[in-house]
Protein backbone atom coordinates (compact mmCIF):
# COMPACT_ATOMS: atom_id res chain seq x y z
CA UNK A 1 0.00 0.00 0.00
CA UNK A 2 2.73 2.47 0.97
CA UNK A 3 6.28 3.11 -0.16
CA UNK A 4 7.92 0.60 2.17
CA UNK A 5 10.75 -1.49 0.79
CA UNK A 6 12.35 -4.52 2.37
CA UNK A 7 15.63 -6.19 1.57
CA UNK A 8 15.68 -9.90 2.30
CA UNK A 9 19.09 -11.52 2.38
CA UNK A 10 20.19 -15.07 2.88
CA UNK A 11 21.33 -16.10 6.34
CA UNK A 12 25.11 -16.17 6.80
CA UNK A 13 26.30 -18.54 9.53
CA UNK A 14 29.28 -16.74 10.96
CA UNK A 15 29.61 -13.10 11.82
CA UNK A 16 30.85 -9.82 10.53
CA UNK A 17 34.37 -9.20 9.33
CA UNK A 18 34.62 -6.73 12.21
CA UNK A 19 33.96 -9.55 14.69
CA UNK A 20 36.57 -11.70 12.95
CA UNK A 21 39.21 -8.95 13.15
CA UNK A 22 38.43 -8.34 16.84
CA UNK A 23 38.71 -12.05 17.58
CA UNK A 24 41.81 -12.85 15.51
CA UNK A 25 43.64 -9.55 15.08
CA UNK A 26 45.80 -9.76 11.98
CA UNK A 27 44.37 -11.89 9.22
CA UNK A 28 46.89 -14.04 7.29
CA UNK A 29 47.86 -12.58 3.92
CA UNK A 30 46.18 -15.25 1.77
CA UNK A 31 42.87 -14.81 3.66
CA UNK A 32 43.17 -11.02 3.53
CA UNK A 33 43.66 -11.18 -0.25
CA UNK A 34 40.66 -13.50 -0.61
CA UNK A 35 38.48 -11.17 1.50
CA UNK A 36 39.64 -8.10 -0.42
CA UNK A 37 38.92 -9.83 -3.73
CA UNK A 38 35.43 -10.75 -2.49
CA UNK A 39 34.71 -7.16 -1.42
CA UNK A 40 35.87 -5.87 -4.81
CA UNK A 41 33.65 -8.42 -6.59
CA UNK A 42 30.65 -7.39 -4.48
CA UNK A 43 31.22 -3.72 -5.28
CA UNK A 44 31.71 -4.54 -8.95
CA UNK A 45 28.35 -6.32 -8.95
CA UNK A 46 26.71 -3.29 -7.34
CA UNK A 47 28.39 -1.01 -9.90
CA UNK A 48 26.83 -3.06 -12.70
CA UNK A 49 23.50 -1.72 -11.42
CA UNK A 50 24.93 1.79 -10.87
CA UNK A 51 24.74 1.39 -7.08
CA UNK A 52 27.19 3.03 -4.71
CA UNK A 53 27.16 1.51 -1.19
CA UNK A 54 28.69 4.44 0.74
CA UNK A 55 29.13 2.56 4.03
CA UNK A 56 31.72 -0.13 3.41
CA UNK A 57 33.18 -1.21 6.75
CA UNK A 58 34.03 -4.54 8.42
CA UNK A 59 30.73 -4.61 10.31
CA UNK A 60 28.82 -4.51 6.99
CA UNK A 61 30.66 -7.52 5.59
CA UNK A 62 29.39 -10.93 6.68
CA UNK A 63 31.77 -13.89 6.60
CA UNK A 64 30.39 -17.42 6.15
CA UNK A 65 31.91 -20.12 8.34
CA UNK A 66 31.48 -22.98 5.88
CA UNK A 67 33.19 -21.69 2.75
CA UNK A 68 34.51 -18.34 3.96
CA UNK A 69 32.11 -16.57 1.62
CA UNK A 70 31.56 -12.86 1.98
CA UNK A 71 28.25 -10.98 1.80
CA UNK A 72 27.88 -7.22 1.63
CA UNK A 73 25.03 -5.98 3.81
CA UNK A 74 23.36 -2.82 5.15
CA UNK A 75 22.41 -0.88 2.05
CA UNK A 76 20.83 1.92 4.12
CA UNK A 77 23.19 4.57 2.68
CA UNK A 78 23.30 3.03 -0.82
CA UNK A 79 22.23 5.17 -3.76
CA UNK A 80 22.17 4.88 -7.50
CA UNK A 81 24.59 7.02 -9.47
CA UNK A 82 24.34 8.21 -13.04
CA UNK A 83 26.11 6.35 -15.81
CA UNK A 84 29.15 8.63 -15.52
CA UNK A 85 29.60 7.37 -11.93
CA UNK A 86 29.11 10.78 -10.31
CA UNK A 87 26.06 12.35 -8.77
CA UNK A 88 25.07 15.09 -6.33
CA UNK A 89 24.89 13.23 -3.01
CA UNK A 90 25.23 13.97 0.69
CA UNK A 91 28.74 14.06 2.15
CA UNK A 92 27.67 12.62 5.51
CA UNK A 93 27.89 8.91 4.83
CA UNK A 94 30.08 6.03 5.88
CA UNK A 95 31.72 5.41 9.19
CA UNK A 96 34.42 8.04 9.68
CA UNK A 97 37.41 5.66 9.69
CA UNK A 98 36.47 4.38 6.22
CA UNK A 99 35.36 7.72 4.77
CA UNK A 100 37.28 9.03 1.74
CA UNK A 101 38.94 12.45 2.02
CA UNK A 102 36.48 14.03 -0.43
CA UNK A 103 33.62 13.06 1.87
CA UNK A 104 35.40 14.46 4.91
CA UNK A 105 35.95 17.69 3.00
CA UNK A 106 32.26 18.10 2.14
CA UNK A 107 32.27 17.09 -1.53
CA UNK A 108 28.79 16.10 -2.71
CA UNK A 109 29.75 15.27 -6.30
CA UNK A 110 31.50 11.92 -5.95
CA UNK A 111 31.29 8.43 -7.34
CA UNK A 112 32.19 4.85 -6.60
CA UNK A 113 35.76 5.83 -5.68
CA UNK A 114 34.55 6.41 -2.10
CA UNK A 115 33.76 2.68 -1.86
CA UNK A 116 37.19 1.83 -3.30
CA UNK A 117 38.82 4.01 -0.61
CA UNK A 118 36.98 2.00 2.04
CA UNK A 119 38.34 -1.25 0.57
CA UNK A 120 41.88 0.10 0.98
CA UNK A 121 41.13 1.03 4.59
CA UNK A 122 39.84 -2.48 5.24
CA UNK A 123 42.90 -4.05 3.57
CA UNK A 124 45.11 -2.13 5.97
CA UNK A 125 43.01 -3.24 8.91
CA UNK A 126 43.11 -6.89 7.82
CA UNK A 127 46.89 -6.94 7.64
CA UNK A 128 47.48 -4.99 10.85
CA UNK A 129 44.50 -5.95 13.02
CA UNK A 130 43.93 -2.24 13.77
CA UNK A 131 42.01 0.46 11.87
CA UNK A 132 44.25 2.16 9.31
CA UNK A 133 42.96 5.71 9.90
CA UNK A 134 41.36 5.91 13.39
CA UNK A 135 40.52 9.62 13.51
CA UNK A 136 38.53 11.00 16.45
CA UNK A 137 36.79 13.75 14.44
CA UNK A 138 36.60 14.82 10.81
CA UNK A 139 39.57 17.15 11.12
CA UNK A 140 41.56 14.54 13.05
CA UNK A 141 40.60 11.97 10.39
CA UNK A 142 42.07 14.19 7.68
CA UNK A 143 45.21 14.70 9.79
CA UNK A 144 45.65 10.94 10.39
CA UNK A 145 45.23 10.23 6.66
CA UNK A 146 47.85 12.85 5.79
CA UNK A 147 50.29 11.49 8.38
CA UNK A 148 50.34 8.24 6.41
CA UNK A 149 49.57 9.26 2.82
CA UNK A 150 51.02 12.75 2.65
CA UNK A 151 49.41 16.13 2.04
CA UNK A 152 45.99 16.67 0.50
CA UNK A 153 45.89 17.09 -3.26
CA UNK A 154 45.51 20.65 -4.53
CA UNK A 155 41.80 20.01 -5.30
CA UNK A 156 41.28 18.59 -1.80
CA UNK A 157 43.14 21.50 -0.26
CA UNK A 158 40.82 23.90 -2.13
CA UNK A 159 37.81 22.07 -0.70
CA UNK A 160 39.36 22.28 2.76
CA UNK A 161 39.93 26.02 2.50
CA UNK A 162 36.38 26.65 1.18
CA UNK A 163 34.63 24.52 3.81
CA UNK A 164 33.19 26.70 6.62
CA UNK A 165 33.53 23.78 9.09
CA UNK A 166 37.31 24.13 8.85
CA UNK A 167 37.52 27.94 8.82
CA UNK A 168 40.71 29.14 10.51
CA UNK A 169 42.21 25.63 10.75
CA UNK A 170 45.36 24.45 9.03
CA UNK A 171 47.44 21.32 9.05
CA UNK A 172 51.08 21.07 10.07
CA UNK A 173 53.64 20.44 7.32
CA UNK A 174 52.83 17.04 5.83
CA UNK A 175 55.47 16.86 3.12
CA UNK A 176 57.15 13.91 4.88
CA UNK A 177 54.43 11.40 5.86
Amino acid sequence: EGDDYYIVMEYVAGGSLGDEIKKRGRIPQDEALHITRCIACALNAAAQFEIIHRDIKPENLLIGLQNYSLKLCDFGFARTVNSKGRSELTDYVATRWYRAPELLLGDTNYGTAVDIWAIGCIMGELTDGQPLFPGESEIDQLYVIQKIKGPLTSAQNEMFLRNPRFLGLKFPDMTRP
